[in-house]
Parts: structure tokens; sequence; C-alpha cells
């Protein structure tokens, strides 16, 4: 059985982005294919993190996992994502939603 290949600056960079998500001041793009729960129709395009739209950011063998809200006092608006680490090609970091300082974190070669 053949271990897939593991991208050590992407995890770095993941385990930045979940230390960095405690400040509500900073907030990411990953830009990735991703899925919701059931795994069909992938996505593709940039997930925003922030921590007032987190609920739950999991990291796991294959990807993160990362439960989202658009309306936070709506029950049923949480959606669970799935992004396959093989899938994220850029992840940036901004200070404001205008998303004007993009600082570039991690490119897919």
């Amino acid at each position: 059985m053949k271990m897939p290949t593991i991208d050590l600056m992407l995890l770095t960079v993941i385990n930045q982005v979940l230390d960095d998500l405690s400040e509500p001041s900073v907030h990411f793009l990953v830009h990735a294919e991703y899925s919701f729960t059931d795994g069909i129709d992938p996505i593709y395009g940039p997930i925003l993190l922030k921590q007032d739209f987190i609920d739950i950011l999991e990291v796991t063998q294959s990807g993160i996992n990362c439960k989202v809200h658009v309306n936070k006092s709506a029950d049923d608006s949480d959606f669970l994502i799935r992004i396959p680490y093989q899938k994220i090609w850029k992840i940036s970091r901004f200070y404001s939603l205008d998303f004007k300082d993009e600082y570039i974190l991690y490119m897919k070669g």
C-alpha cells in the first residue's frame, strides 16, 4: 500500500491558520476544490475562513473538515465542507474584508 505524499509546507500553513483564527481581525481565503458532506458535485473557488464564520475546523489525514454557518442564529444554516489537501492550490491571509492586503501563505507549485 503506497502512502500519500504529504506537502509539509501546506501542513505548516494550515497549522498557522488554526492558530491565527483565534484573532477576529485575521481572515483567510483558501482556494481549492471542495465539496459538502455528500462529496457530490465538487466546487472550485475560494472559501472564506474567519473566526465568526467557523464552528469547527478539523485537520484529518486526508484534508480539512470545516463546519461553517451562514446565519449564526439559524441552526439549519450550518454546512460541513471537506477540503482535500491535494486540492488546495492557494491560501492567503487578510486583515480586512476588502481583501486589498493579501499576503500569500501557500501557493501550489
